[in-house]
């Protein structure tokens, strides 16, 4: 969900200040590679910017808990993005707390500078930006482009429902059912209660896998029938939801190379752990999908993202993945 808001997000953050996207100030957020845990052992690729995606679920407001963490990897010089879902329940080690834990944990302890402290001491990553979405905007932004057009499972319908008579409870407004399956334009309540549905199918996996469904209809939708009515609908009901570290010459610099290269832009998506390199473990009751193992996982992710064979993890990480493998 939070990526919908993002991909607009990054086209339209340069010109939307006004319409009150909340900049965190510089000085109230380092960005230095010590205080991020990003590590000089490692050498990045200049041309590849990452950025922390966050979503913050405000129907749940007993949880500080991040509900949803996306790794936005973007390649400026050639246009090339991937999106890399992690796993919520994914256990890893979280910095400062000196303590295993899900990683979702890790914002409730510190907010989004220790959710990228975990991220880049775990996955050798050197992430200093973030862009938090609160989930009550993703309806507003679908609603905003006309719907969009998901083919909805018989044994999904249910879920849908319920999700959606939750949400009717918490902000109200006009309650509307799905009454079918099949290929149909879901509203921004119904998408919405589409992307969180778990309980049906293979719990979490297949959640964000809805997600990404839900991000390539309102992609295709943005790409085939922007306009300017669309676009500055897009801009004022997004921009309240944001909140994000990123300056605005850093946006602006995004924004170019998405003019850029948008005749070959292209996304790619994945999910951090990778198949088939994950267990489903329980600690004293409580479930956690246990990396299997994390340095093996660690180089996929470098593969995929910055087209690294064979990387070898950092001491750091083989350290993390050692003490998950044979302690946990």
């Amino acid at each position: 969900i939070i990526i919908i808001l993002v991909l607009i997000t990054i086209i339209v953050l340069v010109i939307t200040d006004p319409l009150g996207i909340k900049k965190i100030p510089e000085n109230k957020f380092s960005t230095t590679d010590k205080n991020l845990n990003i590590s000089s052992k490692v050498n990045f690729d200049s041309d590849i910017i990452n950025i922390a995606l966050i979503g913050a679920d405000n129907l749940k407001a007993a949880s500080q808990r991040s509900d949803t963490i996306v790794i936005m990897s973007y390649n400026t010089k050639t246009g090339r993005m991937t999106l890399t879902s992690v796993m919520r329940d994914l256990l890893i080690y979280i910095p400062d707390k000196n303590k295993y834990d899900k990683i979702n944990a890790s914002y409730s302890y510190g907010g989004a500078q220790m959710l990228l402290k975990t991220l880049n001491k775990n996955f050798d990553l050197n992430i200093k930006y973030y862009i938090t979405v609160d989930f009550n905007g993703m309806e507003k932004l679908v609603d905003a482009v006309g719907g969009v057009n998901i083919n909805v499972k018989p044994q999904e319908i249910k879920y849908i429902n319920d999700a959606i008579r939750e949400q009717h409870r918490e902000l109200g407004g006009e309650l509307k059912y799905l009454d079918k399956s099949g290929s149909q334009t879901l509203d921004g309540r119904q998408a919405l209660a589409y992307s969180r549905v778990r309980k049906v199918g293979n719990v979490d996996w297949e959640r964000t896998s809805r997600q990404r469904t839900v991000i390539n209809a309102i992609i295709n939708k943005v790409k085939n029938e922007m306009s300017i009515k669309m676009f500055i609908s897009l801009a004022k009901n997004a921009a309240p939801y944001v909140k994000t570290n990123i300056s605005t010459k850093t946006m602006f610099s995004l924004m170019l190379s998405y003019i850029k290269h948008k005749d070959t832009f292209v996304i790619e998506d994945f999910r951090l752990p990778f198949d088939y390199h994950a267990l489903d473990e329980y600690y004293n009751e409580i479930y956690y999908l246990k990396p299997n193992t994390l340095k093996d996982n660690v180089t996929l992710l470098h593969e995929y993202i910055f087209g690294i064979d064979s990387y070898e993890p950092t001491s750091t990480v083989k350290e993390i993945s050692n003490y998950i493998q044979y302690n946990h």
